[in-house]
């Protein structure tokens, strides 16, 4: 009997459960496991939501103190008044604070840090000391195919691949056209392009693929920090004594000013040539 006593005390230990969840209270990280994230502030104005909140719920309100600055965003220009505390609701865990980005603020190529950080959270322990979060603001502007379509009146390319007046080789006029959505994706997209490098390479002759036919490129805006366009090996144009060329290309472009910037390489038979940035503006 005292055995089979021994033996239950043993087993009803070992399955005692090990107490309660501790509380702490934590921003919410990203998918990758940072307190750092994007920001892209659309035309709407629409803000940023970043979750805080405690790892148990409780029967009364919590109410959390927090700062949010920037050492270069300034309030009203970049973004709306924020918030100095978040209350977590009687029966939940978690809230958003909402930061207000103003897309009027934020002209092509801004990026501004918002640092948000608890300034109070009652005694209550963060994981690992963890009381900031970081968000990167910039502009976002929606990809809209008719806007991006069209005569690209001010392009130009230049040689050696540097911006500058005297790497200019005079400005031209490029034709977009036919924009295909990729099938299964809503951030892809084909798009033709024609008289593409028409100052570096050109005059081009009727009968090249360029003026005829165009040359294809890939967009790709998955990354809204990142719009990126591809061009895969393709009949080009007719360059001299070389003969027929083709060409190949990668570069970035912007729904916001409506520009394309790429640098392409053409190739012939002996070999290929430096390839010039070449920037396609409406």
């Amino acid at each position: 009997m005292l055995s089979t006593m021994l033996n239950s005390c043993s087993r009803s230990k070992i399955n005692d459960p090990i107490g309660p969840v501790p509380t702490i209270v934590e921003f919410v990280p990203t998918s990758t496991g940072t307190y750092t994230a994007g920001y892209f502030i659309k035309t709407n104005n629409a803000p940023y939501a970043l979750a805080i909140g405690y790892s148990t719920k409780s029967d009364v309100d919590r109410t959390i103190g927090i700062s949010v600055t920037s050492k270069t965003a300034v309030v009203g220009t970049q973004y709306t008044t924020p918030p100095t505390s978040v209350t977590i609701k009687a029966g939940s865990a978690q809230d958003s604070i909402r930061i207000g980005g103003l897309f009027a603020g934020f002209p092509l190529g801004r990026k501004d840090t918002i640092v948000i950080k608890m300034t109070n959270t009652n005694g209550v322990a963060t994981p690992d000391g963890n009381t900031t979060f970081k968000i990167v603001a910039q502009q976002y502007c929606d990809v809209i195919a008719a806007n991006l379509v069209g005569n690209y009146v001010n392009s130009h390319d230049y040689y050696p691949s540097v911006v500058s007046a005297a790497n200019d080789q005079g400005q031209y006029t490029a034709v977009l056209s036919a924009w295909t959505p990729t099938a299964g994706s809503s951030t892809k997209a084909s798009v033709n392009m024609k008289n593409i490098g028409g100052s570096y390479f050109g005059p081009f002759l009727p009968t090249d693929a360029v003026v005829t036919t165009g040359i294809t490129a890939a967009l790709d805006w998955t990354d809204p920090a990142n719009f990126t366009l591809a061009i895969a090996k393709q009949s080009y144009c007719v360059i001299g004594s070389y003969g027929a060329s083709t060409v190949t290309g990668t570069g970035s472009w912007s729904s916001c000013d409506k520009s394309f910037t790429m640098k392409l390489t053409a190739a012939v038979s002996a070999g290929t040539f430096t390839p010039p940035l070449t920037v396609l503006k409406q």
